[in-house]
């Protein structure tokens, strides 16, 4: 069971793997690169969020900022939605649905169509970081499970 640490070195490997197919074709700019780099480490510590971990650690202070930015933006129902998908964590076993590449491919997506909703100027940014929240995720199960299991073989 590798650390954060390694977990965070295939979250890099997998921003680079992800670089090397995105970078040519869209040419973005190098605080796009680093907003990349960032959500990559962060899809790299997502599945530990359901155990005590720099992951979950660095998720609950996520969600802290974004349910006072709601609160100072009188977006009560959002902060609603918010706070409950927040205990969805603490409810699980770990390696549970956190570990499951299509859950995680699956919110995904499911938090970039509500950013689309949202915020319908940022679709390009929403998906660009999909992308590479998802490598980093999967990064992440493949350190913790390899291939095989990890797709379900």
């Amino acid at each position: 069971m590798p650390g954060y640490r390694t977990h965070l070195i295939g979250g890099v490997c997998a921003y680079a793997l992800v670089s090397i197919l995105v970078v040519p074709l869209v040419k973005p700019t190098a605080l796009t690169m680093i907003e990349w780099f960032a959500v990559a480490l962060a899809g790299s510590l997502f599945p530990d969020i359901d155990i005590k971990s720099k992951g979950q650690k660095i998720f609950y202070i996520l969600i802290c900022a974004s349910l006072i930015l709601l609160s100072y933006q009188k977006q009560y129902i959002f902060m609603a939605y918010l706070s409950i998908a927040s205990c969805v964590p603490l409810m699980v076993k770990h390696r549970g649905i956190f570990h499951s590449m299509w859950f995680l491919i699956a919110g995904a997506v499911a938090v970039v169509s509500t950013g689309y909703y949202y915020c319908p100027d940022y679709q390009y940014i929403l998906a660009s970081n999909m992308c590479f929240f998802i490598a980093g995720a999967i990064s992440h199960l493949w350190l913790d499970m390899g291939f095989r299991r990890m797709v379900g073989f």
